[in-house]
């Protein structure tokens, strides 16, 4: 998908002033703001890879939020398996998360806790790679 499909297909949807590059050269070009997602409000980026939509990523501040965003986290969790099955997750003392691939998706949620408490879900194209690139 192409910026002006975008652009057509989710109403609202903004320019970024000052676009978040990130590590493979992609580069979040426009955002929808605000969107609320599992209980919590943030800000959807999207990212392209020269003129194609390559992620999709939701950002959510839960720092006000009594419990860090873990009952978010559980419902993108519940949403993830209703959707793609069950996950491969991890918790450790820098956060908790959870994957999915899923045809040519890789879709993965994330929480990372206090003192700057975030709940995340991303939608990425597949990078294609599979053991012999490890």
């Amino acid at each position: 998908m192409g910026a002006d499909t975008l652009q057509h297909a989710v109403p609202g949807v903004a320019r970024v002033p000052r676009p978040q590059r990130l590590a493979g050269g992609l580069v979040g070009l426009w955002r929808l703001a605000p969107v609320a997602i599992a209980g919590v409000s943030g800000a959807q980026t999207f990212f392209f890879g020269g003129r194609e939509l390559r992620r999709v990523e939701f950002v959510a501040d839960a720092s006000d939020l009594a419990d860090g965003g873990s009952a978010a986290f559980g419902e993108l969790l519940e949403f993830g398996r209703r959707t793609y099955g069950p996950e491969t997750a991890a918790n450790d003392p820098s956060g908790s998360y959870a994957a999915w691939t899923s045809g040519g998706l890789e879709v993965y949620a994330q929480r990372v806790p206090a003192p700057h408490a975030t709940v995340r879900w991303v939608v990425k194209l597949s990078e294609g790679k599979d053991a012999s690139e490890l």
